[in-house]
């Protein structure tokens, strides 16, 4: 049973969902405000105990993680930003070269026989447990209370890397000797991490945990479902052809290399995405994927756009995928 942390009548989902919008805000200061903000979701009862803990590699710092606790409880909730990229025909193949999705490698955290997990997603694990905020890694700091309650939770690639990062803290905490209550992960608009067998061990571990996503969002697609993005808005503007062939030879990869990429939550919580008619292709993606929209799919008050990331130059693209944390 999860513990309670409902605020004014808003669900678990709404409230992580906001912690993983505001993750994308554009800085420190502003993601200080925004958890403030007793309109949102959260009801500014979470406090910033842990980061946040940029990763910049020479651009406008893209990467964040950070920990916020409930009031004065012993409810944690970890939040990882997702890659800020723009929609374009190349970007789907940056992604699979630079998050390593050809490259599967066997998960560790504990060893499990035949589970792979993408290697550029086992960088953005190795990166996030690599950061530390005074003095202190998150497992570090997590491991000073005692059982505490962890929600791991992020939107697009903060999504994916919830998935590892959930795992890799319940491992280390056997480890330790230490308790804890439980960890609850929560993602949105995630694509998927590792195979068939890394999925069905991951929810044998995390029976309480779920993954939501937009019918017709891109990026849950990738890399399970990956032929559907061709044709995602019946309704909408119709996919490219040149990258329509880009998506085949995608598939054909993943297909020939037979990983077997599988989304975790068996079907997830499919939210009732509607186009918005735009006849651009790439801007109707961006639309249906923007961490505002999920809000407000799930019902929830939307954050302040003003202060949230836009999407950067190609540059910014490549080297914020190459370590999606």
């Amino acid at each position: 049973m999860l513990p309670p942390i409902n605020a004014a009548g808003y669900s678990p989902q709404q409230i992580l969902m906001t912690l993983a919008a505001i993750s994308y805000a554009d800085s420190d200061a502003d993601l200080a405000v925004e958890l403030a903000n007793p309109a949102y979701a959260t009801q500014g009862q979470w406090n910033l105990v842990w980061g946040p803990v940029h990763t910049a590699y020479g651009v406008n710092l893209d990467n964040l993680m950070y920990v916020v606790q409930l009031g004065g409880t012993n409810i944690f909730a970890i939040a990882i930003r997702g890659t800020v990229f723009q929609h374009n025909l190349s970007t789907l193949m940056d992604l699979f070269e630079d998050l390593e999705v050809s490259h599967a490698l066997p998960w560790i955290y504990p060893p499990v026989a035949g589970s792979l997990v993408a290697g550029g997603t086992l960088t953005g694990l190795a990166v996030l447990t690599a950061m530390q905020s005074k003095g202190q890694s998150i497992f570090d700091f997590l491991n000073t209370f005692i059982d505490p309650t962890i929600y791991v939770t992020g939107h697009s690639l903060g999504g994916c890397l919830s998935t590892l990062i959930a795992p890799w803290l319940q491992y280390q905490f056997k480890a330790s000797g230490r308790p804890v209550a439980g960890i609850y992960p929560y993602t949105f608009a995630a694509p998927s991490a590792g195979n068939a067998t890394f999925a069905a061990w991951y929810n044998a571990q995390f029976p309480i945990s779920a993954r939501y996503f937009n019918a017709i969002d891109v990026v849950p697609n990738a890399w399970a479902s990956i032929s559907n993005i061709k044709a995602l808005f019946p309704l909408g503007p119709s996919c490219p052809w040149p990258l329509k062939g880009i998506i085949d030879v995608v598939n054909d990869s993943l297909d020939t290399l037979h990983i077997g990429y599988t989304q975790p939550n068996g079907n997830g919580t499919v939210l009732p995405g509607v186009t918005t008619q735009n006849p651009d292709w790439f801007v109707e993606v961006g639309n249906q994927h923007d961490s505002n929209y999920y809000l407000r799919l799930l019902s929830a008050p939307p954050i302040n756009t003003a202060v949230v990331l836009q999407p950067k130059t190609h540059a910014d693209v490549i080297m914020g995928s190459v370590r999606p944390v």
